[in-house]
């Protein structure tokens, strides 16, 4: 049965809104929504989806300016930065830097002038709640207390959760520079935190000892929400496009163009993408469309 880009967007949106309660729930936001108990939350991602999606939901984007200007220094400005020039498009320059700018001034003291007038609408609301940094959804602030925040706390997350890689294929999975990747996994490996396969993957030695050092009772299952969020938020933003949002031919290129993205965390939910190359032009917009709908109805439902 054929999906209608109307369809397609209205339910997209719907399910994404959603996933993002879950996630702000967990951190503290008020909502009759169940928080995320199951997978590991990524505050940047999240930050910059409920962003872009602040049209779609006001009340979730006003409640976390709330939790910002309780919370920023939870926030990794410089990886914030780096997503939002990746995930954000060019025709949405306006966007660009919106929430990085946001946090650097309220973290230099100043009143941001961008919520000036919502500040009204914030005070006394009291829909955010201390974080309880110990549940396991929220392992990666836990770590950020401990190491504080930079990127080894998302290496050491990945290679926990058993994965291994090149420092290239790590930066790109956890967005951050290579270079900064590379000199944290060589410090590791000569101190014998890690090794290396076939001198080029980099894994964790006594992945279980460490758990039990830094007090990790339950691991969250692991999903690239960086991966999920950018190809789900560049192709949202795309059906707000007026060249776009009418035409399947340019959304069946687009999701070819996002189709190596958005195939591991496809696989990683057991949700298997349609080859495109079985269909032609606008024929790969429906097949497509629906397992991005299913994976994300997964995760909302989990």
């Amino acid at each position: 049965m054929e999906l209608s880009l109307k369809e397609f967007k209205n339910q997209i949106t719907e399910c994404l809104t959603y996933i993002l309660w879950k996630r702000w729930a967990a951190l503290g936001i008020a909502t009759y929504i169940p928080e995320e108990m199951k997978r590991m939350i990524d505050l940047e991602p999240l930050l910059i989806a409920t962003f872009i999606l602040k049209e779609e939901d006001k009340r979730l984007f006003s409640s976390s300016l709330e939790w910002l200007l309780k919370n920023h220094k939870w926030v990794n400005l410089s990886r914030l930065k780096r997503m939002e020039n990746i995930f954000i498009l060019p025709e949405k320059k306006e966007n660009t830097n919106y929430i990085s700018e946001l946090i650097k001034d309220t973290k230099s003291g100043k009143v941001p002038e961008k919520i000036k007038n919502s500040l009204d609408r914030l005070d006394n609301r009291a829909v955010v709640s201390d974080i309880k940094i110990r549940k396991p959804a929220l392992l990666q602030l836990m770590l950020r207390g401990l190491f504080g925040i930079n990127a080894r706390v998302e290496i050491i997350i990945y290679l926990l959760s058993g994965k291994q890689g090149s420092s290239l294929g790590i930066a790109e999975e956890i967005f951050y520079d290579q270079k900064i990747v590379y000199r944290i996994l060589e410090n590791w490996r000569k101190a014998g935190i890690v090794e290396k396969i076939r001198g080029k993957d980099y894994y964790m030695t006594g992945v279980k000892e460490w758990k039990q050092v830094l007090n990790i009772g339950r691991l969250p299952a692991y999903l690239n929400w960086g991966r999920f969020f950018e190809v789900s938020l560049k192709i949202h933003q795309h059906l707000s496009i007026k060249l776009w949002e009418e035409n399947q031919y340019l959304l069946s290129s687009l999701f070819r163009g996002v189709y190596d993205r958005i195939k591991p965390v496809a696989e990683s939910l057991n949700e298997k993408l349609p080859p495109p190359e079985l269909y032609k032009g606008e024929e790969f917009f429906t097949p497509f469309a629906k397992t991005l709908l299913s994976i994300c109805r997964k995760l909302k439902n989990e």
